[in-house]
């Protein structure tokens, strides 16, 4: 099984392999291996470092979904109050014009009643001047 790699290399490094004419022997080969194996030891760490930042944001995700569906939830749940209310407000609304519409009936039935009242009190204390004046006249001319 053949595993291909990237290596990557600094400038400086490729200056120095460029300018400088190394012969190529194990141990260079071997160095160079050792590099490329920190390099890699490196990326891995980096990778993994990656890859637990990636978990941690992935259950901050789903906190943030679950607080999202909460909130959903009770958005629902305050529309379906408001609706109640609303309904509620029609029929207080509709009971006080029907209130309206008695009062004025009933201001109209006082207001009748106490024009009544005036004349049948004036008539009584005419019926009593009346009556006064009718024994005062009589006594008068007996």
């Amino acid at each position: 099984m053949t595993r291909c790699m990237m290596v990557i290399l600094s400038d400086t490094q490729l200056n120095q392999i460029m300018t400088t004419p190394t012969p190529v022997t194990l141990e260079t080969i071997a160095a160079s291996l050792v590099g490329i194996a920190q390099q890699v030891e490196s990326l891995s760490q980096k990778v993994e470092a990656l890859d637990h930042r990636v978990e941690m944001l992935d259950q901050k995700v789903q906190v943030l979904d679950q607080k999202v569906q909460a909130l959903d939830h009770r958005v629902e749940m305050l529309d379906q109050k408001v609706q109640a209310l609303d309904h509620r407000v029609e029929m207080l609304d509709q009971k006080v014009t029907t209130l309206e519409t008695e009062q004025a009936k009933t201001n109209l039935i006082v207001e009748t009643y106490q024009k009544a009242s005036t004349q049948v009190v004036n008539l009584a204390f005419g019926l009593l001047a009346t009556a006064t004046i009718t024994v005062i006249v009589t006594s008068v001319f007996k």
